[in-house]
């Protein structure tokens, strides 16, 4: 998390109240077999009946932070 810190020293921030927004995102990836490093039992969320409810597969997300002004506002990951 070095990142965040250069950030928070050279970067124009972007903030509401004084607080700085930071912003995440994630997505699961199923996969087809069960034992594969890092894979595991996830819950799904679409609400479609012909889903099953649980998949085995990895889940990756990110985190950013906002940079700019009023008129231009950036996602620095």
């Amino acid at each position: 998390m070095e990142w965040i810190k250069i950030a928070l020293k050279t970067a124009p921030l972007y903030k509401v109240n004084d607080d700085v927004i930071y912003i995440g995102d994630g997505v699961k990836a199923s996969k087809e077999a069960r034992h594969m490093p890092g894979n595991k039992k996830q819950h799904q969320e679409s609400e479609n009946q012909s889903k099953p409810s649980f998949f085995f597969g990895h889940h990756f997300g990110g985190i950013g932070i906002l940079i700019g002004n009023a008129k231009k506002v950036f996602c620095l990951q």
